[in-house]
């Protein structure tokens, strides 16, 4: 009989290892053994004579770079449930009893020390050695590891014995190192078998054989930390302790990996086997290639074709970054030969026409690959520095970790210190993938890059890289095209810049900035008063931290570090808190004049207005002129306003990054992390990037991410409330505008708390509001929401009168704003439930004819909830013109995407969307042209 042997099911049967009596005066039989050293003896383990087979092996130090420890000894046996056994240590005939009473301990793995531990508890007793050495007993019969550990040159507190229960398991690319438990055989020390079949694994694929989902086990450290014990809980290469990883040999496909045990003596590897057995080859692709007239002209025997990355474990998955130009087409094929060439279906994030691949604009895009289906996704490339080279601290995941720039067809990063440089490419399939984690993308690891003598290197599927360190103070540059990476100088202030290196030489310069500086430390101003002016040069923080407190009056117009920048601000972090009733508010700058540059910035400072009348406030910076950038910048602070009784005639502008942009400019590559709250009187306008821009002439927002909940809280009294995911309103007394959203990401929650009194609450996952009563109908505003998503819920419970929302655009005036909306994706769910509402999954309310809706994604668990009498739509709530100005409602183009699924909730009645209704719910109120486009499920 076969059985799955469960760490977590014993400790469920309350496993209990028990100090018994002391030892039997006469103990076990050690007459007939021959050699000298510390065995495992007692009826527990099933064997009456002492054997060799009972001794205990060498240890190994995890800590100490695998090396073997003296007076370290480690044992795998069965040991029978509820019969006693001890340690013996055995010279010159002679026995010596060793044990322990053992209590039950659970590692904090939040501990560095005891970080990779077992999650669940393991036994630990400190030793007691000779006759009142107590005896020990599990009660389960199960597979154990037993450390000794004689503490020979104290430096660990004592000297222990440690017992751990055995789940032993494989963990590698297969499981992106996890954990997969074996099927194991009954358990007896003649043998144990554990097997598993049907697993998968990459050409090439590594892995090891562990147990408990662990790596090793901590049995302490000195009292100064300098040195610690580990020992491993995991076997490699020839069923070593820490030994390297296991490779595949046989290439891609299923296999049969088959581990024995058998109670032997010496080494641990001594009573371990594997084999790895191909069941099944994979017909997954090992190879992929792009060509087009940008990428070999054509020509296979061209170098400029491309060979794609392998992603790491994943067999016949692959991707490649590269600057693409719109105008040139390409395809993809796993051979370097017009065999089997194809392109895709087209559908996400670019076309096909002319047999032929084509993307809409020039840019960054990542290619993914899926070979197993010829499936290609392709989206606005998303490029990170990862580790201490690019930060203080390190950050090891994409949502915090600094994103390159793009600066024409090259990217760009500034070097903060000189460590370690790891980079990576985020690779985010539209559907669920094994090995992705639940953010939906791959690992940073399994897409990570390097590079040495000036080429980039990729891991592809192999092993760790090695490493080099970066050169602080320098920005890296890097071309995907030609495969090059190049420092350059330009991360430090110009020859005379001035050196910033305490507070006082801070206050000094802040409060007349007009020079180029660099901050060489970070720098608390808390409690030191200061005051700020305009900056006219280069400031570089170098990636040191400001943090300031500030309480300002109505006098003080602006807040921030700066009060205006003309300049640039670079690599500088901000923390503290403002407390203002000023008019503009920001954790780096207040205001920010023409040509104004923020690079690389990051806000942890919490603003908190409380003042009656309007304001901005921004995490980045408050107002912004015209043609002002800000690239790669992060806001976490929380950002908002107290103050009841505030006049509805007040503006309220909030952004995560900028609060009020005026005529031209971009943010790119930022994020927002930080809360977004009103709860006062007024018309306030919230976006994760920027609350409202103006009279925008050119516009964008790409690749830029909201992570912060944004809400209108339950005192708040107002007129119009506008909040977006990405920007809350975009609106213009003047000519036509064009503003591009692309690769925009929103997963924060937007709330309208049900207490809100409003007259209008309008929200969009990506954009709120669009238009304006006096912009010119014959020359409307021009709106790109281009591979942007929503994954954050939307919830407007007060009892507004008019409810306009939408899971990518909320509302926007019908004929003064053209929207074009492609391969936009909304997961979340939309809820208007008090209020008679108008809400879309895509676009809530008000389409001008000649916008355009097309690839687009609706989510299969999204629920969309109105009040009886609402209007409800899959894509569209309603669309309406004046028919003063234009005479139809007709959408002249027709709708192309997918509903995967979802429910409307109208009042009482609830209705499930399935494959035979879901054409009919796709729009409440309008006249749209074809959905012949638009398909139902995966």
């Amino acid at each position: 009989m076969k059985k799955i042997f469960s760490f977590l099911s014993i400790a469920a049967m309350a496993f209990a290892i028990v100090g018994c009596q002391p030892k039997d005066p006469e103990g076990p039989d050690v007459n007939k053994i021959t050699e000298d050293g510390f065995y495992v003896v007692g009826e527990a383990t099933g064997i009456s004579e002492v054997t060799a087979d009972l001794t205990m092996a060498n240890g190994i130090n995890e800590a100490d770079n695998q090396s073997a420890r003296e007076g370290m000894f480690e044992k795998y046996i069965v040991l029978q449930g509820g019969k006693e056994f001890t340690l013996a240590y055995v010279s010159g005939g002679q026995q010596t009893a060793y044990g322990a009473e053992l209590t039950e301990f659970k590692a904090d793995l939040s501990d560095a020390l005891y970080a990779d531990n077992p999650a669940d508890a393991v036994f630990k007793g400190k030793l007691v050695v000779g006759d009142s050495a107590p005896k020990m007993k599990v009660s389960q019969t199960g597979l154990y590891h037993i450390v000794l550990d004689l503490n020979k040159n104290k430096d660990i507190e004592d000297a222990q014995i440690v017992l751990c229960p055995v789940t032993m398991g494989v963990r590698g690319g297969m499981n992106s190192w996890g954990f997969t438990p074996f099927e194991a055989s009954e358990y007896s020390n003649s043998g144990i078998t554990f097997t598993l079949s049907g697993q998968e694994l990459a050409k090439a694929g590594e892995f090891k054989f562990a147990y408990n989902n662990a790596w090793k086990i901590t049995l302490g450290q000195s009292a100064d930390g300098s040195k610690q014990v580990k020992a491993n809980t995991n076997l490699g290469m020839g069923c070593k302790p820490g030994g390297d990883n296991i490779v595949v040999n046989d290439g891609a496909g299923k296999y049969k990996i088959t581990l024995t045990y058998k109670l032997a003596s010496g080494d641990i590897a001594n009573s371990f086997k594997y084999t790895v057995e191909l069941e099944s080859a994979s017909a997954a692709p090992e190879t992929m290639y792009m060509i087009g007239a940008q990428f070999g002209d054509w020509k296979w025997e061209d170098a400029g074709v491309v060979e794609l990355i392998p992603v790491w474990g994943k067999a016949g998955e692959f991707w490649c970054t590269r600057y693409f130009e719109a105008d040139k087409g390409f395809k993809f094929c796993a051979t370097k030969a017009w065999n089997g060439d194809f392109t895709g279906a087209g559908t996400a994030g670019y076309t096909v026409n002319d047999g032929n691949c084509w993307v809409a604009e020039n840019g960054f895009y990542t290619v993914y690959i899926d070979g197993n289906e010829n499936s290609v996704e392709i989206s606005p490339a998303e490029v990170y520095g990862i580790g201490a080279a690019f930060g203080d601290p390190a950050e090891w995941d994409f949502d915090k970790a600094p994103k390159f720039v793009a600066d024409g067809d090259k990217l760009t990063i500034p070097v903060i210190a000189a460590e370690e440089m790891r980079m990576a490419v985020k690779v985010q399939p539209s559907v669920a993938k094994d090995g992705i984690t639940g953010n939906g993308w791959y690992d940073w690891w399994k897409t990570e890059f390097i590079f040495f003598d000036g080429k980039i290197a990729y891991r592809g599927a192999g092993n760790d890289q090695d490493r080099v360190k970066g050169e602080a103070g320098k920005t890296l540059v890097l071309d995907f095209n030609a495969g090059t990476a190049e420092y350059i100088d330009g991360s430090g202030p110009a020859v005379g810049g001035t050196a910033i290196t305490n507070a006082d030489e801070l206050i000094a310069y802040l409060a007349n900035p007009d020079s180029d500086a660099s901050l060489e430390a970070d720098i608390d101003l808390t409690g030191k008063p200061f005051t700020i002016g305009t900056l006219t040069g280069t400031f570089d923080g170098k990636g040191h931290t400001v943090t300031y407190s500030v309480t300002a009056e109505p006098t003080d117009v602006n807040v921030g570090l700066f009060a205006v920048v003309n300049g640039t601000v670079k690599n500088l972090k901000a923390a503290g808190s403002i407390e203002t009733k000023a008019v503009n508010a920001g954790g780096i700058a207040a205001s920010a004049g023409e040509g104004a540059v923020f690079e690389n910035c990051e806000s942890a400072v919490e603003i908190a207005g409380t003042m009656q009348a309007s304001y901005r406030f921004g995490g980045i910076v408050g107002l912004c002129d015209k043609n002002v950038t800000i690239k790669n910048c992060v806001n976490n602070g929380k950002i908002g306003n107290t103050v009841p009784n505030m006049g509805n005639g007040n503006a309220i502008q909030l952004g995560g990054i900028v609060g009020h942009l005026e005529e031209t400019g971009s943010v790119e590559g930022c994020t927002n992390n930080g809360e977004l709250y009103y709860e006062a009187k007024g018309t306030p306008r919230m976006g994760g990037m920027c609350g409202y821009f103006n009279k925008l002439v050119e516009g964008s927002f790409t690749n830029c991410t909201n992570n912060g909940n944004l809400r209108i809280a339950s005192n708040a009294e107002s007129g119009y409330n506008y909040v977006g995911g990405i920007t809350g309103y975009y609106g213009t007394p003047n000519d036509a505008s064009h503003v591009v959203y692309n690769g925009c990401v929103n997963t924060g929650n937007i709330t309208f708390s049900a207490g809100v009194s409003a007259t209008s609450y309008r929200a969009g996952g990506i954009l709120c509001h669009c238009g304006g009563t006096n912009v010119k109908t014959d020359n409307p505003l021009s709106v790109e929401v281009l591979n942007c998503s929503n994954s954050g819920n939307i919830s407007a419970d007060g009892p507004g009168s008019k409810t306009h929302l939408g899971g990518i655009i909320g509302f926007t005036e019908t004929v003064t704003c053209i929207v074009k909306c492609d391969g936009c994706t909304n997961t979340g769910s939309i809820s208007g439930a008090n209020g008679k509402g108008v809400i879309g999954g895509i676009h809530g309310y008000s389409c001008n004819p000649a916008s355009t809706f097309t690839n687009f994604t609706v989510g299969k668990d999204v629920v969309l909830t109105s009040a009886a009498g609402g209007r409800l739509g899959l894509v569209i709530g309603a669309a309406y013109t004046s028919t003063a100005a234009i005479p139809d409602a007709e959408l002249n183009t027709a709708l192309t995407g997918k509903i995967l699924g979802g429910k409307l909730v109208a009042g009482e009645t609830t209705t499930e969307v399935t494959a035979e209704n879901y054409k009919s719910l796709l729009f409440a109120a309008a006249v749209i042209g074809s959905i012949d486009g638009v398909t139902f499920g995966e």
